[in-house]
C-alpha cells in the first residue's frame, strides 16, 4: 500500500518534491517484520474487539475488513487516532448548523470523511487522495456507514481546484497532505480558506518553513490554536489487556517520525 500511494502521487507532484521524501521515509522507517507484526496485532484486536470504532467523535462508525491491513487499524478502533484533534471536532459538531461542505484532504480510508459526514449529516463532504486504492477504500466505507449519497471522492487537488469548493459559506477543511499543506493552503490562490475552519497536519520536518508560513497566512482572518502530540499509554485501554507490552504498544502507534503539530484555525468571524 504505502509503495501504491507513492506512485501515484508522484505522478501528480513529481519525484523530488518533500511529500515524496516524506512518504519515503515512512516506508522505509519500518520493517517488513515490523509492518507484518503491525498486522498481526490488529487481526488480533479485529477477533476480540470487532470493526466498530469504540469511542471518540466516530463511535460506531464500521470499518470494511479489507481497511485492516491498509491503514493505521488499532488506534482507529479504539477511538484514539490523533487524540490531541478531538476536541477542536467535538466543537465542530456540536456546531452542526454552521457546517454545510467538508473538504478532507488526504482522505486515505475515509476516517475523517465518512466519521464527519456520520456526525453531521446535511453536510456535502468532498475526500481527496492521490491514491486510486484508498479513494476505493472510501467509497466502500462510506457505502458500510450509510453515508455514500453524501461523500465525494476525487483524486489530488490544487489550490486552484481546492478554491471550487470553497465558494460557498461555512466549509471545514481537514488537511493531511504529507507535506504539501504550503502549497495547497494559500488564500491568496484559494480565497475561500480565509472564511473556513480548518484542521491542518504541519509537517515541518519535511520544510521547516511550514509553520510559520501557515501562521503568517491566516493569523489576520483565524485564531490559530498550534496542538502537540502527545505520547498514548497502551494499559490505559482495556481492549488490550491481553495483549504483551510490545504489542500493546505497537497497537497504539500511529508511527510517526517524531512529536507533531496540528494548526487549529478558527475563522474570526465565527469565534
Amino acid at each position: 500500500m504505502p509503495t501504491r500511494r507513492l506512485r501515484a502521487a508522484t505522478k501528480v507532484f513529481g519525484r523530488q518534491t518533500p511529500a515524496l521524501r516524506h512518504l519515503w521515509w515512512h516506508i522505509r522507517a519500518r520493517s517488513p517484520w515490523e509492518r507484518n507484526r503491525q498486522l498481526r496485532v490488529a487481526k488480533t484486536f479485529v477477533r476480540t474487539n470487532g470493526l466498530a470504532v469504540r469511542s471518540g467523535p466516530f463511535a460506531g462508525m464500521r470499518y470494511p475488513p479489507e481497511a485492516v491491513a491498509a491503514t493505521i487499524t488499532v488506534p482507529k478502533l479504539l477511538g484514539v487516532f490523533e487524540l490531541e484533534l478531538h476536541p477542536a471536532l467535538e466543537k465542530v459538531i456540536d456546531k452542526e448548523n454552521q457546517i454545510r461542505v467538508i473538504l478532507n484532504v488526504g482522505c486515505a480510508e475515509g476516517y475523517y470523511a465518512v466519521g464527519l459526514a456520520l456526525k453531521l449529516p446535511g453536510t456535502t463532504v468532498h475526500a481527496f487522495d492521490a491514491d486510486p486504492s484508498f479513494r476505493l477504500m472510501c467509497s466502500r466505507m462510506a457505502s458500510l456507514n450509510g453515508v455514500a449519497d453524501c461523500i465525494s471522492i476525487h483524486g489530488a487537488v490544487t489550490a486552484a481546484d481546492l478554491q471550487k469548493f470553497l465558494q460557498t459559506e461555512n466549509v471545514f477543511v481537514v488537511c493531511d497532505c504529507e507535506g504539501c499543506e504550503l502549497e495547497l493552503l494559500d488564500p491568496d490562490r484559494a480565497p475561500g480558506l480565509r472564511t473556513a475552519t480548518i484542521i491542518v497536519e504541519l509537517h515541518d520536518f519535511v520544510d521547516d518553513r511550514t509553520c510559520s508560513a501557515i501562521f503568517r497566512r491566516f493569523r489576520e482572518t483565524h485564531q490559530i490554536e498550534i496542538i502537540s502530540s502527545s505520547v498514548r499509554d497502551p494499559r490505559t485501554y482495556p481492549e488490550l489487556d491481553g495483549f504483551s507490552d510490545g504489542d500493546a504498544a505497537l497497537a497504539v502507534s500511529e508511527f510517526r517520525p517524531g512529536p507533531m503539530e496540528w494548526a487549529w484555525m478558527q475563522p474570526l468571524s465565527h469565534v
